[in-house]
This record gives C-alpha cells, sequence and structure tokens, in this order.
C-alpha cells in the first residue's frame, strides 16, 4: 500500500512541479531531468534501506546506507536548484 500512496506523491509533485515551470516559464536544460531523476531514486534508495536496515534490527548499517545514499542525493538536489533561479 505504500508503494501505491508513494506513487500518488510523486505523481502529484510531478505535476505540480511542470505547471510552476510552465507558470513560471523557466525552461530547464535536457540534462536537468536525469540528474532529478538521480536525486529521486537515490532518495528513495536511502530511505528505502533505513527503513528496511531498521526492521532488520541493524541500526548502524541503517544509518550509514542513509548517509551513503542521502548525502548524495541532498547534494545533488542543492546543485540542481541553482538552475531554476
Amino acid at each position: 500500500m505504500w508503494r501505491f500512496i508513494y506513487g500518488v506523491v510523486l505523481g502529484a509533485g510531478g505535476m505540480a512541479f511542470w505547471d510552476w515551470l510552465k507558470s513560471e516559464n523557466i525552461t530547464v536544460d535536457w540534462y536537468v531531468w536525469p540528474l532529478m531523476l538521480l536525486a529521486l531514486a537515490l532518495g528513495t534508495l536511502a530511505v528505502h534501506h533505513f527503513f528496511a536496515s531498521r526492521a532488520e534490527l541493524e541500526p548502524k548499517a541503517a544509518w550509514i546506507g542513509l548517509v551513503i545514499f542521502g548525502v548524495p542525493a541532498l547534494l545533488l538536489s542543492g546543485w540542481m536548484i541553482s538552475f531554476f533561479n
């Protein structure tokens, strides 16, 4: 069930983002879209790894995985914000 909810949230967020880009007349270069998908994939992987490791009673692996996958996702997302200004 959580996958369905996650998909609905991603779809609604993507449509809201697309509408915002169109309403503000912002053009995005082609290479920003794959970078956004990579950041989204890394963020999703970080959250999934964290909760799956916690469920398996491996808290150290959970935190290390969150850092390994989450920090690049945050850095990539923060860097991409500069493309929209």
